[in-house]
């Protein structure tokens, strides 16, 4: 073959050969583009799924805080009847007794004081606890501090209709309340450092 045949052949086939790298190189960018698609679409599902579950996990805490709400408003109810009955004295509140539930996560440990009068005693322990005050007209102050990473619940239950629940999700949040003749004040802080 003379040069230019060589040259007219080259001519026809570097278009020829330029076309096909084209298609490979575009098969190539529509696999990509379909694994990366394919990946998309699993990391939504999965996204989807995690949702779900986070929705389901947020409906069974909400309904055992609902039963557990209505177990102590029941318990209470029972209690302050039973109170009333065993009760000699006045009707003044400030003759009955007062009890109080900590109550919350696993592992939800609590530590703080709880002063009947002038009486101080230091509490501490691990949820769930019960502590009951016999207040003879005495003023009934608490500071319970939440030292775990777990919820801290604090029902109050005293009295013909006296009840309260009090709430910290913080590890160092402080839960104050007081009891007395006049009814129940509270507050909740939430300084974190207090915990450490």
């Amino acid at each position: 073959m003379n040069a230019r045949g060589s040259i007219l052949l080259a001519a026809i086939l570097t278009p020829a050969f330029a076309l096909v790298g084209g298609d490979v190189q575009s098969v190539r960018a529509e696999s990509m583009a379909e694994i990366a698609a394919e990946k998309a679409e699993e990391r939504a599902e999965e996204a989807e799924e995690r949702v779900e579950e986070a929705k389901e996990r947020a409906e069974e805490e909400a309904e055992e805080e609902a039963e557990e709400e209505a177990e102590e408003e029941a318990e209470g109810r029972t209690e302050s009847a039973g109170e009333r009955a065993a009760e000699t004295g006045g009707a003044d509140r400030g003759e009955q007794a007062v009890t109080l539930k900590l109550k919350g996560g696993p592992e939800t440990k609590f530590s703080g004081t709880c002063s009947v009068g002038a009486d101080e005693n230091s509490i501490s322990g691990e949820v769930s606890e019960t502590l009951n005050y016999k207040l003879n007209g005495r003023e009934l102050q608490c500071e319970i501090q939440n030292r775990g990473a777990g919820p801290l619940r604090v029902v109050l239950l005293g009295g013909d209709e006296d009840r309260s629940v009090l709430r910290t999700n913080a590890r160092g949040g402080t839960i104050q309340l007081t009891y007395s003749s006049n009814g129940i004040s509270s507050s909740i802080s939430s300084d974190s450092r207090k915990g450490r």
